[in-house]
């Protein structure tokens, strides 16, 4: 680019707010892009400065604002700023007033380093001004620099719910929020640290509040307020907070360690702002394990090794005197080894994604039997809690299955029930990392087909291959058909079929008639029973008729 065509060129400086005064222009030529340091100023509100590059700047003012651009003297006498949605109300040449600048949309800066004002007009949203180099330009509609500036019809100071945002945030953040979507994680806060809420506060046009009192309330029992995460701040259930000196506030039990639900309700100036919810955890009371989780029955034990880890073979978890769940807790397992039972350890601690810890069996191998355990935990005030004594089963794959349906007579519509029931060598329920077909390891491949099939019954869920036995169980269930009759169900797992433990496919018989016992077939034979006396009935009546 030649300096001839730099001269030429106008451009716009960063926009301040001055009230009613003007922002002094920056070193006149540092380039940036087609636009130099020097020329855009604000009368009245600026919400945001001039932002983009090249010819496409923007920019934002409150309502009753003006722009002041000022052209950067060249060589050119063509040099023109255009305007639409406002009109050019001053510039610094002494025939301003004879020209009658107050209805002008278009004004000749030539090579002259004039300060042109221009305001919006009445109920304009948009006021864009244009700077072509010379009259080809102009006329080619190919302008050299623009810039749109947005006018916002808001109330400044004045608070906006809607563009001002709370945020439940971890403690430590200090982030302004973008907006009130809060941090799923903080919302529910660990025995030991405060709760932290977030705020930023702007008027309708965006602009940020500044000396704004936002007053924070809680009616929730067992919680305190603060302006800082301090304790000497934890006073009552209110605090007012000043915007500007803080953009933050705390929430705090009111008795240490104890757990409390805290709803927080903030207001500025009367208006609302937002309510929060957050959960307070309290020191430990509490450790189970948890029912209906794979493996705490039957931990794996394989006769061909000397010893076996069942991974996630039951979960737990700490709770405080609320019933919340106290995650990250890693608990100490306290074991009674037998032949058969080594030991527990942890596998992984509760999160809230999860929702509970997990914890592996290890089985010696080398006998098929059972063990116990317990969990402890020793809590934020120093007592040690405990869980209460459970099982550990360490049972063998299974090499024997058995079949049964709920019931022998079904009618049409209901529901039926299908049990399995698995065994290891040594007649104990089999473990429940046994899958019902496929492989060993995983259940899956086309080794080993599962195959569960009965006339008029569709089963709710298809068994598969990949199916685990719980408890030495697995269940299905049917919808029994309309077709009445006698069928028989079969149930063939191959992977459990030997000679070696006289094993083989399991039939279960069971009919399906309808309502009182009575089948079709019955109310057919009746129906043909009613048929020949009515007929024997008319022959006896047209005998008598005759013989009169």
């Amino acid at each position: 680019m030649s300096t001839k065509t730099l001269r030429k060129r106008i451009a716009l400086v960063a926009v301040a707010t001055l009230g009613a005064g003007v922002l002094s222009a920056a070193p006149a030529n540092a380039s940036t892009g087609i636009f130099v340091t020097a020329g855009v100023r604000v009368v009245g509100t600026t919400i945001v400065i001039p932002a983009g590059s090249a010819n496409a700047q923007t920019a934002t003012i409150g309502t009753g604002s003006q722009v002041l651009v000022t052209a950067v003297a060249g060589t050119n006498e063509e040099g023109v700023f255009v305007v639409s949605g406002g009109t050019i109300t001053n510039t610094d040449a002494a025939t301003d007033a004879a020209n009658g600048l107050s209805t002008s949309t278009s004004f000749v800066y030539g090579n002259n380093t004039t300060t042109v004002t221009f305001t919006p007009n009445v109920g304009e949203s948009l006021m864009t001004i244009y700077s072509y180099q010379t009259s080809a330009k102009r006329t080619a509609g190919t302008p050299d620099a623009t810039l749109a500036v947005t006018i916002k019809t808001g109330a400044v100071g004045v608070i906006s719910p809607a563009d001002s945002f709370v945020s439940v945030v971890a403690a430590g953040t200090t982030d302004d929020p973008t907006n009130n979507v809060d941090v799923a994680t903080a919302k529910t806060v660990a025995d030991g640290t405060n709760g932290r809420i977030n705020f930023v506060l702007k008027d309708s046009n965006g602009v940020e509040l500044s000396s704004t009192a936002v007053v924070t309330t809680t009616s929730s029992a067992g919680c305190l307020v603060g302006s800082t995460n301090s304790v000497s701040a934890f006073l009552s259930g209110s605090v007012s907070t000043a915007y500007g000196t803080a953009d933050e506030v705390f929430v705090a039990r009111a008795v240490s360690k104890a757990p409390a639900t805290c709803t927080l309700t903030m207001t500025v100036n009367g208006v609302a702002l937002g309510t929060k919810t957050i959960v307070l955890q309290g020191k430990v009371t509490k450790l189970e394990v948890l029912d209906g989780q794979a493996g705490i029955s039957n931990a794996y034990a394989s006769s061909t090794v000397n010893s076996g880890v069942s991974a996630d073979a039951f979960a737990y978890n700490a709770y405080d005197a609320a019933g919340n769940i106290a995650y990250s807790i890693t608990p100490t397992f306290n074991d009674t080894p037998t032949a058969a039972f080594s030991a527990t350890t942890n596998s992984a601690a509760a999160t809230a994604a999860v929702g509970y810890g997990l914890g592996n069996i290890t089985c010696t191998g080398a006998a098929r039997g059972s063990g116990e355990f317990y969990l402890s935990y020793a809590n934020s005030a120093g007592e040690t809690i405990k869980s209460p004594v459970y099982k550990a089963n360490c049972f063998g794959k299974a090499v024997n299955y058995t079949a049964a349906l709920d019931k022998a007579v079904y009618a049409p519509g209901d529901i039926a029930t299908l049990t399995i029931t698995a065994k290891d060598a040594s007649g104990n329920p089999t473990n429940d990392y046994v899958y019902l077909g496929g492989t060993d390891a995983a259940g899956t491949g086309s080794t080993n087909p599962v195959s569960i099939a009965g006339s008029n019954l569709t089963a709710v869920t298809a068994p598969t291959s990949v199916d685990l036995f719980s408890g030495g169980k697995k269940t299905y269930k049917f919808v029994v058909g309309t077709t009445e009759g006698s069928y028989q169900l079969s149930v063939d797992l191959p992977k459990f079929n030997s000679t070696t433990y006289s094993q083989t496919a399991q039939t279960v018989a069971y009919k399906i008639q309808g309502a009182a016992g009575v089948s079709n077939a019955d109310v057919l034979k009746a129906i043909v029973s009613l048929i020949a006396s009515i007929n024997k009935q008319i022959a006896a009546l047209q005998k008598a008729l005759l013989k009169k």
